[in-house]
Order: structure tokens, then sequence, then C-alpha cells
């Protein structure tokens, strides 16, 4: 058994208490009830309040008090780190690399240092690139989420070798496939036509404009279609309510329901037939893990995460950001497919990959694969043959 430390130097200042910070946070922490029987873990993290511990679901929290300054030195943390000596950190985000220095200054040697991406973008000053460049010599492997994000960083010398970086998701969750009858009657949906599902905020970069101008045409093709809409922010709210009032067609068949409790989310993708969204960039995409759990077909826009996590259209559809005539000549076309067989394969898809279990899986192997290699000055190198080999 060896020990693990996730390590997330970002300081969590919106929130007030420990266990509502690890509530926010289940999508990227779930992996841990699956591996904590074969490791010793712990997870720290930081917030604006004075340091505190939590346990919760058998696995020990530390939450020690730091802000989010680029050079800011957690001391209590990383006194804490050198007094526990764990084999493995997985820090979690690329935005603190001065604190990974320092990381690497007070751990011990045999530490081996995992970090992952989640989403951050290259600094843009001189002095941020060459500290992240230093950063990187102490950092034995990368997780991303496709090889496309670690392009960039690659490209600009962030990070030393191809052979460090390594495929696994940042989360996932636990909803699973139902009955969509059953589902649609706890939903109170009468229809008995296609629903499609929108889960995502009402802002440009998730372009719902694309979306409902394209579902206008395909309603003209399929008149017992139903479009349902949840969402968290509202900030293209009044143009798509000006748009439904303009179109008496759209108007009879979106429905604009807002927030809603995330607990009501997985009757929801069991109820619909079909998840889509406009996402100009989505690093996560997790309301895409979400549906695809749930065996909602997915139709999505071609950018990266997505044709990662849909097999480059093997398990659902792909169009174009922002292009509302493919996309409605792709809706006019979904007839021809099954749709119970393909739920079924999105469904068995998201299992044996993006599951909470087989992340946790992966990971367990890179560490061990890691800890493996720990004599070779460069072991991140020697990590990646095992990860290609099962990928």
């Amino acid at each position: 058994m060896f020990t693990l430390i996730d390590l997330t130097f970002f300081a969590n200042k919106e929130f007030t208490s420990g266990s509502a910070l690890i509530e926010s946070q289940a999508a990227s922490l779930g992996y841990l009830r699956h591996i904590k029987e074969r490791v010793s873990i712990e997870i720290v993290k930081h917030m604006s309040k004075k340091e505190h511990r939590v346990i919760k679901n058998g696995l020990q929290y530390h939450f020690f008090k730091s802000n989010n300054h680029f050079f800011s030195f957690p001391l209590k943390t990383l006194w804490h780190i050198r007094k526990r000596q764990p084999d493995i950190v997985l820090t979690q985000g690329l935005s603190f690399p001065f604190q990974v220095l320092m990381l690497r200054l007070f751990a011990v040697h045999k530490t081996r240092i995992i970090a992952q991406h989640h989403g951050e973008r290259c600094g843009r000053s001189m002095i941020k690139r060459i500290i992240e460049q230093w950063a990187d010599k102490c950092i034995d492997a990368y997780l991303f989420n496709t090889p496309s994000y670690a392009d960039e960083r690659l490209q600009l010398g962030l990070i030393s070798s191809q052979n460090k970086i390594m495929l696994l998701p940042e989360g996932s969750n636990t909803f699973r496939k139902k009955n969509k009858q059953e589902a649609r009657l706890q939903a109170g949906i009468a229809s008995e036509g296609t629903v499609f599902l929108w889960v995502g905020r009402l802002n440009d970069n998730k372009d719902p404009l694309t979306i409902l101008h394209a579902f206008a045409k395909y309603l003209s093709h399929n008149a017992d279609a139903q479009l349902y809409m949840i969402y968290q922010t509202e900030d293209l709210r009044p143009a798509i309510i000006d748009l439904l009032n303009q179109n008496d067609l759209l108007r009879g068949h979106v429905r604009l329901l807002g927030k809603i409790n995330r607990n009501h989310l997985e009757m929801w993708y069991n109820a619909a037939d079909y998840f889509i969204t406009g996402s100009h960039r989505d690093y996560g995409a997790f309301a895409l893990l979400e549906a695809m759990a749930c065996g909602c077909v997915p139709i999505v826009t071609n950018i990266s995460t997505m044709q990662q996590y849909l097999q480059h259209g093997e398990t659902g559809f792909l169009f174009p950001p922002g292009d509302v005539e493919v996309l409605s000549l792709l809706l006019t076309i979904l007839d021809q497919y099954n749709i119970e067989e393909m739920s079924q394969k999105v469904a068995d898809h998201f299992r044996t990959t993006y599951s909470f279990e087989k992340i946790a899986s992966s990971f367990y192997d890179i560490c061990t694969s890691l800890l493996a290699a720990k004599q070779s000055h460069y072991a991140g190198d020697r990590v990646i043959d095992m990860v290609s080999s099962n990928a």
C-alpha cells in the first residue's frame, strides 16, 4: 500500500465550511472511495478560514488557511506534507507553479509529484512561463482530459517531454441509466415525441441560440419534438425569450426550466432521448458525462473534449460550433437510428471508460508504475508505455 496526498493549492474562499467544499467537488473527488482500501489517502485543501480537519466517508480532509496569490507561500501545508512523507502527491491544477517548486523543496526525495490539468491556460508573462518551466522539472507526470490541451504547453516548452503526459478524466458522476418511461412520468413529460435536453449556462460560450435556431428548423420535420432547458445562469435568457416570442413553433415546444436541484438531474437525463449543447469551449464537460451515464445520447460540438468522450462520433453526434445549418441537417437524420440501441451503447461506454471506478483503476495503475520507476531520474518518461498500451 502506498500513501497519497490529493493536494489543491487554490483557496476556495467562497466556502465557510470544509464539508460544503467537499460536497461541491464530488465530481472530482468521487474516485477516492474506489481506491481507499488499497491506498492510504489524505486530501489537503485551502480556504480562507483557520486550519481544521474533516473525516467524511472514511477519508481524512485537512484544510489550511491560504490565499491565491501567485507567490503565496503555504508554509504550514508544506511542513505538513513533509511530515507525512507521502509516496505520491497529486496536485490539482497547473496555476500554482511556484508552490509546486516549494513542494519539491519540502517533500522528501521519494515523493513523486503528479499534476492534473483542469483547463487552466498558460501563463502570459515571461516570468510566469519561466517558473512553469522550472516547476516542470519537479513534476513526474501530468494528467490531461485530452492530448490537445497539452499541445500548447509542449510547444512553449512548459512541459519538457511528451512522455510525461497521460490521459485521465478530471471527474465523473454516480448517475445510472434507468427506465425512460418512469423517468418521464416523474418529470411530468406527457409527450411521446422525441425529447431533447439542454443542461448548461445561457451564455455565448454554450451558445443556446444556435441550438434554438436549428431546433426551429427541425420542428418542421418533427412536430412532436420537445426541448427542455435547465440552466444555472441567465445571461442570454432575454434574447431567448425574444426568440421564442417571435416564433410560435418554438414557443410551443421549448420549456425553460431554469435551475433545478442536482438530485433531480439524473431523472431528467433519463427522461430525455438526446442531450444537446453548443459549447465553443468546454474542458471538463461534466454535463456531457452525466448525460452519457444515463444513456442520454449526446449531440455536441466537435471540440476536443467532446471528440475524446464520444470516440470521434462513435457514441454520439458532433457538429461544428455555431453552425445552424449542419446541426439542423443532423437533427433531421436522427430517425434513421435506433435510439434504444444507441442509448445502451452510450451508457456502456461511459461505465467502461469514464466511471469513477474506471478512473480510480487507471489512476492507481499510473501511481504504481510511477513508483516502480522512481529510481529513474525521468520517472514519468517510463510510465507512458504502460498507459499507452491500455488506452
